[in-house]
């Protein structure tokens, strides 16, 4: 395997994975209902472990061998919890009252996890709103329990408004509505007014977690393959709540305004993407330390340019345009018209890619296959290309006749779904694969 330092600043956590995979195997292996619920979950290639947000740890199990593999108390919450930082892995909550482990499995909803799996009189702890709720155990002694977050990180149930259900509401309404005119800035800037409107109304972490509930709707409104996979979800009623990241493309022109508008949403910056020298782009990933959501946000840069710290400073308009650039120019940014050029999920991944071909669909090579990280695309939508878009590129120098023609024609390819399984918590992503597949996504490539 190449090694994790060339590809990644994300360590193999190793030690930590195994901590937390024999709490769940104890779980799954102790009552028949949590086994048959993993083998249903694994159908539509799903791993149980993908979606356990917390597991309850009792005290006399909580030993150094916890803090040694990594795991550290976590800030600003009442509770005695640990998480892994540099890892992607359920947190731990550490109970003196509690004589087993317990798994709280993350959904979207509660009510259509337990509809979808026949579970009935399951007490609720949180009305349908809140920012958090919990179920009582699924079944008597499975040790087995749903959690449903919007948009915090704590575990204590606030009781809500009236006032404030009712904002949800109109903030829902009000990004499902945001207008998406296919200009970054405009499109950018119309975004963050629609976050702030939405902060003073339901707090940064619920607005920032129906923000991307919209995106992930939007998205699917225009990606067959998102929506197959999504309805196989569905008939779990876990959602989407095994997201990984989201991927948005920009020109280079609107490329600081949306890093911007990610960092008024309270994201962090974390590692940039140089994919070297003659890729021709770059990205930055961002993660939100309350909602769990992260962004991979994509550019073209040139060769000189691998050294700035592009995802705060402004990038000049180019003389041409790069995969990034071209597939702005035909569709329009990921935050307006075009919508995100990928979801990300956690899969079993190649149960999921051999369901998708069985059912019709197709997916490109894996562009990662690595002992901690299996990465691949679904063919692209093939979208159409508005004539004036196709010719203010032509008319502008940037896209040749013959290339802008075959779009007009036959249209250019769009999003993908991609599919993507972990390993041992890393968290990282693969430089030279992805490097490697974004070329094979330009549109001018794959038009022939």
């Amino acid at each position: 395997m190449e090694g994790l330092e060339s590809i990644s600043p994300w360590p193999r956590r190793t030690a930590a994975a195994a901590l937390i995979n024999r709490a769940i195997s104890a779980v799954i292996d102790g009552h028949p209902f949590v086994h048959h619920l993993t083998g249903k979950l694994e159908t539509v290639g799903i791993d149980l472990t993908s979606i356990v947000d917390f597991i309850v740890v009792p005290s006399d199990h909580f030993h150094h061998e916890w803090t040694s593999a990594g795991f550290t108390r976590m800030d600003n919450v009442d509770e005695l919890a640990f998480t892994c930082p540099d890892a992607q892995l359920p947190s731990v909550l550490v109970c003196p009252k509690s004589a087993n482990c317990k798994l709280y499995i993350r959904v979207e909803s509660i009510e259509a996890f337990l509809n979808a799996n026949n579970l009935q009189n399951v007490v609720v702890h949180g009305s349908a709103e809140t920012d958090l709720r919990y179920s009582d155990e699924l079944v008597p002694e499975s040790n087995c329990f749903l959690v449903q977050r919007n948009g915090t990180r704590g575990y204590s149930i606030v009781a809500l408004s009236e006032n404030y259900i009712d904002a949800i509401e109109a903030v829902r309404a009000s990004y499902a509505n945001r207008p998406r005119t296919g200009d970054d800035l405009t499109d950018t800037r119309g975004a963050q007014q629609a976050f702030i409107k939405a902060e003073t109304l339901v707090g940064t972490g619920r607005a920032v977690d129906e923000f991307f509930s919209a995106e992930r709707e939007y998205w699917m409104s225009r990606n067959a393959a998102g929506r197959w996979q999504k309805s196989r979800q569905d008939t779990i009623g876990i959602g989407w709540s095994n997201h990984d990241h989201h991927t948005y493309r920009s020109s280079r022109e609107g490329f600081q305004g949306l890093i911007q508008l990610f960092l008024r949403m309270g994201f962090t910056l974390r590692e940039r993407f140089y994919a070297g020298v003659d890729a021709g782009w770059g990205a930055q990933i961002l993660e939100h330390p309350v909602s769990r959501v992260v962004i991979f946000a994509d550019v073209d840069i040139t060769a000189d340019e691998l050294n700035t710290d592009f995802g705060i400073t402004a990038l000049p308009p180019s003389d041409s345009l790069g995969t990034i650039g071209l597939w702005c120019g035909l569709h329009g940014g990921a935050i307006g018209l075009a919508g995100m050029h990928h979801l990300e999920a956690e899969f079993l991944c190649t149960a999921v890619r051999d369901a998708f071909i069985q059912d019709g669909g197709r997916v490109m090579n894996p562009f990662t296959d690595i002992e901690v990280l299996w990465q691949a695309f679904t063919t692209p939508e093939t979208w159409s290309v508005s004539s004036e878009r196709l010719d203010t590129l032509v008319r502008d120098g940037l896209l040749d006749p013959a290339n802008a023609e075959q779009f007009r024609i036959h249209g250019a390819p769009g999003s993908h779904l991609e599919i993507l399984q972990r390993w041992d918590g890393f968290k990282g992503f693969n430089k030279t694969g992805i490097s490697d597949i974004i070329a094979k996504t330009d549109p001018r490539i794959l038009s022939h």
